[in-house]
């Protein structure tokens, strides 16, 4: 496993390499004021045999819920091959509940 990380110590790069997959992830971050939000995650898969690679790219968008930046939506956009698949989730309706 590899990790490559960015001067503000964010990860650029995470690989992880064994006989059975090669999966490469490369993950965005937005800067707010109060920290990093994920915001894309774009990923490579291979077997070692001569299957098709898979790549998927999610991105996240975020809402203000009481206070808190929460993800509202999750889009999922695959490709294996020449076959591509997409995938939309709506997160909406919720609320932060303070633990007793």
């Amino acid at each position: 496993m590899s990790l490559t990380l960015r001067e503000n110590l964010t990860v650029s790069e995470a690989k992880v390499v064994s006989s059975e997959l090669t999966a490469t992830m490369r993950p965005q971050f937005s800067k707010t004021e109060k920290g990093f939000l994920l915001i894309k995650i774009e990923s490579d898969y291979k077997l070692p045999s001569d299957t098709a690679a898979t790549t998927v790219v999610m991105d996240i968008e975020y809402a203000n819920v009481q206070g808190f930046q929460l993800p509202s939506k999750l889009s999922v956009d695959t490709r294996v091959g020449e076959a591509t698949h997409k995938m939309v989730i709506v997160f909406k309706e919720y609320e932060v509940k303070k633990k007793n």
